[in-house]
């Protein structure tokens, strides 16, 4: 059931069969390396909620494609909206939405950046009595890290070749980096908009962090959401070079678990 694409009549239904719950995806448009689109967060936080959706009768409200971004406005394509204004324009979207008839609002975030956003913004949904609930998660919560650790607990993925399950072993055990642009977000977008992602252009630069504010390493001490990024990675891409690692059975293996979710 997606809102866009209900008719007027339908809608009564609609929130009967949901039990009420509202899903609002929210991602971010940004720069993801020179290899994927800044739609990135975007398309996979949507993908993710329409495809739970088939399996759990709710009814998705179309994508907030923009979110909290402290950084990468020196780079084309990013869209950067105040903090405050996103604030009232999530107030105004779950009061309509409640309005409508739905009294559970489930914000699923496909984008790091916005979870002191989106943390400040549900406590504030707390401060006065309404006749609905707002709660949050993220859709990016299992990645490469927790297959690998799947697997060694024992959990079977018959999709994965033996040379797939090495290949992702020795990549957690070398403790690459799997960030912003890594090997998940690859493999998620390669499944989701393929003809949008270009593997030979992820070599061109490094997606390693330079190691600039090291001194801050386990002090507790940030600048945002995420620490001094434009020093630590001046490339705006948070990981190590994952092309080789990507097929459509990890692409298959990541997406499932993150629906289930």
């Amino acid at each position: 059931m997606i809102w866009n694409e209900l008719r007027e009549e339908e809608f009564a239904s609609a929130i009967e069969k949901s039990n009420k719950v509202c899903v609002i995806p929210i991602g971010c448009t940004e720069m993801h390396g020179q290899h994927l689109p800044v739609g990135t967060d975007t398309f996979e936080v949507t993908y993710v909620c329409r495809e739970a959706a088939k399996r759990e009768q709710v009814v998705v409200f179309p994508t907030i494609e923009f979110g909290n971004i402290p950084y990468l406005t020196d780079k084309k394509g990013s869209i950067r909206i105040r903090v405050e204004t996103m604030q009232l324009l999530l107030t105004e979207i779950c009061a309509e939405v409640a309005r409508n008839g739905f009294k559970k609002v489930l914000i699923v975030n496909g984008h790091g950046g916005n979870l002191a956003l989106l943390g400040n913004f549900v406590s504030s949904t707390q401060h006065d009595k309404k006749d609905y609930v707002v709660m949050y998660r993220c859709s990016y919560l299992y990645g490469v890290r927790e297959l690998a650790e799947d697997i060694r607990k024992g959990e079977k993925f018959p999709i994965l070749t033996k040379d797939d399950i090495k290949y992702l072993l020795a990549f957690n055990d070398a403790k690459k980096l799997t960030g912003h642009a890594g090997l998940d977000e690859t493999a998620t977008i390669m499944a989701v908009r393929p003809e949008t992602v270009r593997l030979d252009r992820m070599r061109t630069v490094s997606g390693l962090p330079v190691g600039k504010n090291a001194y801050f390493t386990g002090t507790g001490i940030c600048n945002n959401s995420c620490r001094f990024w434009h020093d630590e990675y001046p490339n705006h891409y948070d990981a190590n070079h994952g092309d080789e690692g990507v097929n459509e059975r990890l692409r298959h293996a990541l997406l499932e678990k993150d629906i289930q979710g």
